[in-house]
């Protein structure tokens, strides 16, 4: 905005300037769209660190593009970030006959709020209620901030594009009736510039463009990304998607961090629907392969002991490799 007092000093007139290089996403669409996303990854790592679903119950929990109906397309992950972002209470039904999750509609709705009022579960479907589910709030709030990092990023790149053609005096040289010609000049100096060809300008003109500085802006985006890493529990390399890895750094810390807080979201969240809705009872397996390597090492010390037997070597090695607990 900018403004000019009027002839008599007296009133200032106020002007406002359209935005310029727009986001082609909206602020509030831009953040529900995240908050999904990274909420879905967690319940997918959930996934990752589950037993107990079948290939069939498994195939549900992902979105499915080839059907109709618009309405049908999330899978269980889907539905339950969209409960979370919302802080909503989402009612979900399994299908048994089409092997296909979906939104309860308002009978199913219904009967499952009845069921769950007179005894805590439902043969119609789940009930998950996420209105006090506070954490999303601040995700988004950390996400509005990322977009406004990223609006910053580009209004950069759009003036980056801009050729600046700066005359001297331009304003005192110039004026409503005789400023043609130099409009023109101007048009084939910029349209010689795009084809690359060299222009003849006065000494004191400039051409320039506006200089990129991304650093400040690619700091904002690491350190919102912080925020949210350390809302959620899990690792900054799981929020942002890049893996840390090099000399100094194997990624085994991040893995840690991240089956920690999955694990989080499994007990509360994963693991209650699953169970509730195909009839399991989900364990949590972790990865650990620095944790599998110091259990292997015991190995030669139980084939040579005379306590322990042969099965319950077995055992053991079955415990290790999560064939079965013991």
């Amino acid at each position: 905005m900018f403004g000019f007092w009027n002839n008599s000093k007296n009133d200032l007139v106020v002007y406002a300037l359209p935005r310029s290089f727009e986001m082609q996403v909206v602020f509030d669409r831009f953040i529900y769209i995240k908050a999904v996303n990274l909420f879905s990854r967690i319940l997918q790592e959930c996934f990752n660190h589950s037993k107990g679903l079948d290939q069939k119950q498994a195939a549900t929990l992902f979105d499915n593009f080839n059907c109709y109906n618009s309405t049908a397309t999330s899978g269980l992950i889907q539905l339950l970030a969209d409960g979370m972002v919302l802080r909503k209470t989402t009612y979900i039904v399994y299908d048994r006959t089409s092997n296909v999750v979906r939104r309860a509609n308002g009978d199913e709705q219904a009967q499952i709020i009845k069921d769950y009022t007179e005894k805590a579960k439902s043969d119609v479907g789940i009930l998950c209620n996420f209105n006090k589910f506070y954490q999303s709030e601040l995700v988004c709030c950390y996400l509005g901030l990322l977009y406004r990092a990223l609006s910053a990023s580009n209004t950069q790149l759009g003036l980056a594009e801009a050729i600046q053609l700066k005359a001297k005096d331009l304003r005192l040289t110039q004026s409503n009736i005789s400023h043609s010609e130099f409009e023109q000049q101007a048009k084939q100096i910029t349209e010689g510039l795009k084809t690359g060809l060299n222009v003849l300008i006065d000494k004191d003109d400039e051409i320039k463009t506006s200089e990129l500085d991304s650093k400040p802006i690619m700091d904002a985006v690491v350190f919102y990304s912080q925020l949210m890493a350390g809302e959620l529990g899990v690792s900054t390399s799981l929020v942002t998607g890049v893996i840390l890895s090099g000399m100094n750094s194997t990624g085994e810390a991040d893995y840690q961090k991240n089956e920690d807080g999955v694990k989080c979201y499994f007990n509360s969240i994963f693991k209650p629907a699953c169970d509730a809705l195909f009839g399991v009872n989900l364990e949590f397996w972790t990865d650990n392969y620095r944790r599998v390597a110091d259990l292997i090492k015991t190995l030669p010390y139980l084939e040579s002991s005379e306590v322990v037997t042969e099965e319950q070597t077995k055992d053991f090695v079955d415990y290790v490799f999560g064939v079965k607990d013991v």
